[in-house]
């Protein structure tokens, strides 16, 4: 079978890669066709290269003796100028989780999550990665260095960037409360902006109300401190809260 499927033209690789991850679906071992995988991995088409993502996701361990290619084609689709390879790589590793690709993969995620040129829609994925990342392998991440890193993302524009950096910075701080207090400040102001400025996109409305899940995570975050002794700062955070709590737009209030 593993010859069969070497021997058909390119052009039919992605049908045949599809037809065994539905084999692995239905519960059966795959241990053929890796080869025609990572071909479609190197593949500069986005429909092919998006097979092979999904067949490597599911049919792929970090045990295998190709891994290594696997690892090389993910490397070059993070450090392309495609935002489209990129979100697939990134998704990809994320799903896998594996301590090998948290080792291997790290710099290179961290480096799309920073850039400037990076789009918002890799950008989100990236945090969400390293969020993964940082399950796997909690010593790659540092407290000194992100710090400042994460309290610019959260003055993003882009409302989806900042949930998901706040995903990222909740996962760090359950682990670490005391090396992120410092993004206190941050956290309020990004609250204030949105329950009390309602600086938000109206694709992030719901019911009027400025992006929930967000304002949730923030509050979140803030039950790991005590209220904050700079009394300018402790009067922005009173404010936002008596918004939350009242009837005119917080994510607490009561919905008809």
């Amino acid at each position: 079978a593993s010859l069969a499927l070497t021997r058909q033209r390119p052009a039919h690789h992605r049908r045949y890669v599809w037809k065994l991850v539905y084999i692995h679906m239905l519960g059966y071992d795959v241990d053929f066709g890796h080869m025609e995988i990572i071909s479609l991995l190197t593949s500069t088409k986005f429909s092919e290269k998006l097979v092979g993502y999904v067949a490597t996701t599911l049919l792929t361990r970090a045990s295998d003796d190709h891994f290594t290619l696997v690892i090389n084609s993910i490397k070059n689709d993070l450090l392309s100028k495609s935002p489209a390879g990129q979100c697939l790589a990134l998704a990809c590793v994320s799903n896998m989780g594996t301590t090998v690709l948290a080792v291997e993969c790290a710099e290179e995620v961290k480096r799309i999550l920073v850039s400037v040129d990076t789009q918002p829609i890799v950008r989100k994925k990236a945090s969400l990665c390293l969020l993964r990342f940082y399950r796997t392998n909690p010593t790659g991440l540092s407290a000194d260095e992100w710090c400042p890193r994460i309290s610019t993302l959260l003055e993003s524009k882009e409302i989806g960037v900042v949930l998901s950096t706040m995903s990222l910075l909740l996962g760090l701080a359950s682990r670490q409360p005391e090396a992120y207090v410092s993004l206190v400040p941050h956290v309020i102001h990004t609250l204030s902006r949105l329950a009390v400025n309602r600086q938000c996109s109206p694709d992030y409305l719901y019911y009027t109300t400025p992006c929930p899940w967000l304002q949730v995570k923030l509050l979140k975050f803030l039950q790991y401190y005590p209220p904050p002794a700079e009394r300018a700062l402790s009067e922005r955070l009173n404010e936002v809260l008596r918004k939350v709590l009242s009837r005119d737009g917080g994510p607490l209030a009561d919905k008809p």
